[in-house]
């Protein structure tokens, strides 16, 4: 199946309107995990709903971001996720926050994160730093040092 009919399907199964969306949306995005390249992960974050009544696909979704990226070119997916942070807003920050939640929890990929920041948009840069406060805000012995050296002026 391609990438962008999948991420169709899983808008529509996302709705949870049939009895079985919840196995299709574990199918599509297992399939994803295995097959998919960094590209899809705007699709995926372009999908992101606080209001997913199912909380639990929220971070399903999450995950296959990172099996995507670590099975591709990792710094190409971490900049894909931080172009794809211009999806966040009022009807996702709890998404992204998950996102980057994971993201600042490896060192590896928090280390590309910062080299990668200053390389994208001003938006997206403000973006991201928002959402970098708030978890630090939320969780400042996890994320106050984290949010200090990523936000520092470069």
């Amino acid at each position: 199946m391609n990438q962008n009919k999948e991420l169709l399907e899983l808008s529509k199964a996302l709705l949870l309107e049939q009895e079985n969306d919840i196995d299709d949306v574990n199918r599509i995005l297992n399939e994803m995990c295995n097959q998919a390249s960094n590209e899809v992960i705007e699709g995926l974050c372009a999908l992101f709903d606080d209001d997913i009544e199912e909380t639990s696909l929220i971070s399903d979704m999450v995950e296959t971001i990172f099996y995507i990226v670590r099975r591709n070119n990792i710094r190409n997916g971490v900049q894909t996720i931080l172009e794809s942070t211009v999806y966040y807003g009022p009807h996702s920050s709890y998404c992204f926050e998950e996102l980057y939640h994971v993201l600042l929890n490896s060192e590896d990929l928090k280390s590309i994160l910062s080299k990668e920041l200053p390389q994208v948009d001003y938006l997206i840069q403000q973006k991201v730093k928002m959402i970098i406060n708030q978890l630090a805000k939320h969780q400042p012995a996890l994320f106050a040092e984290v949010a200090r050296d990523i936000l520092k002026e470069k």
